[in-house]
């Protein structure tokens, strides 16, 4: 998805139609002497503008334009041509633009659209494998795609359910849901002088991450079953949040190369 700078599109327009307004005034004179030093910038910047739109067809003509625009040029042509290049121009870039769709993101979450480190550089650190669906859980936010993201914050969950699952004591490939919650219950159970059981700071950390976990299993109601429902905007809301917290209580003690090694 190509992001639009509407500001910039909506002045590169403006800027046009005060050049060619200009080369009409002065219609019938030969334009590389007359014309600007800042309106052959502002041709310039127009092509550049439909480069990054991709509108090829308006992308060769504003290269001519910008051509003929250069103080090098030989003049091959007078102000009164040139403006109507630059009203084709526009009207080339009106037909490509009307075949493209724009999707404009939600002024309250534009801050989720394209951020790898959406629940921080320290989950990205512990967590390199999730960072692809937890970029991908933001932008699905960010459009409105409430399944999506949640289809996406369960596949970050495996990654963080792996971790706690190895550090808990759950091995191989049963760090479910139900498997790591029931073995962390059990560890935290043991009594201090069993040689099982975690102490001092590290028995806080593993207690806190079973009540974020907890948390995020409350938010989502039924975390063990594939996403068969829809989700609304709150329940994602309270989804996305209740992971970011966990993933990033976990961040502070557990990583995957600790899960690797």
């Amino acid at each position: 998805m190509l992001p639009i700078d509407a500001p910039a599109l909506v002045a590169m327009v403006r800027t046009l139609r005060s050049i060619q307004m200009f080369a009409v005034s002065l219609e019938g004179r030969e334009f590389r002497m007359i014309l600007r030093e800042q309106d052959q910038l502002d041709i310039q910047e127009a092509k550049a503008v439909c480069e990054a739109l991709g509108l090829r067809a308006s992308v060769k003509l504003a290269t001519r334009i910008a051509e003929e625009a250069t103080p090098w040029a030989s003049p091959t042509t007078n102000l009164g041509e040139f403006a109507q290049r630059l009203g084709t121009l526009m009207e080339r870039m009106h037909d490509e633009l009307s075949e493209v769709v724009c999707l404009r993101l939600d002024s309250g979450r534009q801050d989720y659209w394209q951020q790898p480190d959406l629940f921080g550089e320290e989950v990205t650190r512990a967590f390199p494998s999730a960072t692809y669906d937890i970029e991908e859980a933001g932008n699905c936010y960010a459009l409105g795609r409430n399944t999506a993201t949640v289809f996406h914050l369960m596949r970050v969950m495996e990654v963080s359910l792996r971790a706690l699952g190895r550090k808990v004591g759950v091995t191989g490939t049963h760090a479910g849901w139900q498997n790591v919650m029931a073995k962390t219950k059990a560890r935290l159970e043991l009594r201090h002088d069993d040689p099982r059981a975690f102490q001092g700071e590290e028995r806080q950390f593993i207690a806190d991450a079973q009540a974020q976990l907890t948390a995020v299993q409350h938010a989502w109601r039924n975390p063990t079953m594939h996403v068969e429902r829809t989700y609304d905007d709150d329940k994602t809301e309270q989804i996305l949040h209740a992971v970011r917290y966990f993933m990033r209580h976990l961040a502070k003690g557990l990583s995957e190369s600790e899960e690797q090694a």
